[in-house]
């Protein structure tokens, strides 16, 4: 088990590159819910941006590790705890969750989210993608995984749920880069991956949407 240094030099670097991602399109007030929270890493960046953040989990020993950062984090599963929720939540994360569940209830849950949410709430949700030619590696490279799905599965699920706006976002490009390194690093994938899909279609082959192997939606209420 990592100790709570380890984390919290882990957790800033995590919360530097969420920032590069999400940037702007999050609040930097108000009150946040991850479900599976797992070590807390999202709480940290949470709460680094101003929120006040809590989650929850199953893994007690995860849980109890977030407690030694000051992280709010409790144990729960998602049978009850999103029925739980009272008063507003303005922003909601589940990353890395719904693969984890059958179809239905997948659907379930991001529908019980939704009515969480008060207008204007935002939904982060990430999984493996099935756009591009690393996706089958995080849709199968964990037994517990049941499904995945293209990006343009996951904003139809969204949408159909009743979201207003979806934005999908590529995890291995920064779309707010901070610093030069990120910025050089930003240009040099944007360029990469133009020569990469020009020869993809004079084989015939599409580009993928997104390339990185998992995809997050923000999704907005």
């Amino acid at each position: 088990m990592e100790s709570a240094e380890d984390l919290t030099r882990a957790f800033e670097e995590m919360a530097h590159s969420n920032d590069e991602i999400f940037g702007p399109l999050l609040p930097k007030t108000g009150i946040a819910l991850d479900i599976a929270c797992g070590f807390g890493n999202m709480l940290f960046y949470f709460e680094k941006r101003g929120l006040t953040a809590s989650g929850f989990d199953l893994d007690q020993n995860q849980i109890e590790l977030a407690r030694s950062l000051g992280l709010n984090a409790r144990y729960g599963d998602l049978s009850t705890e999103i029925r739980n929720v009272t008063g507003p939540v303005n922003v909601i994360s589940a990353m890395d969750v719904i693969e984890h569940l059958r179809k239905n209830d997948a659907v379930e849950l991001l529908r019980q989210i939704y009515e969480v949410l008060p207008s204007g709430g935002i939904l982060l949700l990430r999984c493996p993608c099935a756009d591009g030619f690393t996706g089958a590696h995080d849709i199968f490279n964990d037994m517990t995984h049941r499904w995945g799905a293209t990006s343009i599965v996951v904003r139809q699920i969204l949408m159909a749920i009743g979201f207003e706006r979806v934005e999908l976002l590529d995890i291995s490009l920064p779309r707010f880069p901070t610093t030069i390194r990120s910025k050089v690093r930003a240009r040099g994938i944007k360029i990469a991956r133009r020569l990469a899909g020009l020869l993809l279609r004079l084989l015939g082959v599409n580009a993928p949407r997104i390339w990185s192997a998992s995809v997050v939606a923000v999704a907005w209420k």
